[in-house]
């Protein structure tokens, strides 16, 4: 993550990654909860579902149903962008994919965009 990116999120679930100089989304993932707080910095991701319903039907132990809807669940997700691990051990290698690499990882993530190769000698 540089300073040209920027990453939304919304009650869909839909978690982006923006570059600024293209004007394309990188790439987007599907967080499987609505997406209400998100921070991030260089190397860093973290997205957040805190319900606004503290007591949904099926979290008490007295209801009938005790499988609250996942929605009503309050989960935290953390994505790590490490420049020290390889393509193929890092969470998300869709940052530093090349055009040879049509789909990201098996993360759940589709590439719309990706970088150039850039060989520094």
């Amino acid at each position: 993550m540089d300073d040209w990116k920027i990453v939304s999120g919304g009650e869909e679930g839909l978690v982006c990654v923006w570059d600024q100089r293209m004007g394309t989304k990188l790439w987007e993932m599907h967080a499987r909860h609505p997406v209400r707080h998100i921070w991030f910095n260089t190397h860093s991701l973290i997205t957040a579902n805190i319900p606004d319903e503290k007591n949904p039907r099926g979290a008490s132990i007295m209801d009938d149903d005790l499988t609250a809807h996942r929605r009503h669940r309050g989960i935290i997700y953390a994505y790590e962008f490490s420049v020290d691990q390889l393509a193929r051990e890092s969470v998300l290698p869709i940052c530093r994919s090349s055009y040879d690499e049509v789909t990201g990882y098996n993360y759940n993530i589709g590439l719309a965009v990706p970088y150039d190769n850039i060989l520094v000698t």
